[in-house]
């Protein structure tokens, strides 16, 4: 039978999560700008190095700026790196 609660003293330390402030600063929408009907936030996932647990996923998921316009779409999106651009192992 498999043992189904670990030992704490089994247990490593998980990291706690890094903190990163927004990237680009929320700004809102000028009348020359084209609204969009929803904030939209880029957002990239910042794995902890060792022991990762998944119901603490949110914790890691890191925001990079929110858009309010067509306008700050493009000014993001256009700085982003593409993921074909980012170094990842299989």
């Amino acid at each position: 039978l498999e043992k189904l609660v670990a030992d704490p003293e089994e247990v490593q330390d998980v990291a706690p999560p890094r903190v990163v402030p927004m990237y680009v600063k929320d700004t809102p929408c000028t009348p020359l700008e084209h609204p969009l009907e929803y904030t939209y936030v880029y957002s990239f996932f910042l794995r902890p190095p060792g022991k990762f647990d998944p119901v603490e996923y949110a914790q890691y998921v890191q925001q990079i700026a929110a858009v309010r316009s067509v306008e700050q779409f493009w000014s993001v999106y256009r700085h982003i790196k593409r993921p074909c651009g980012t170094q990842f192992f299989l």
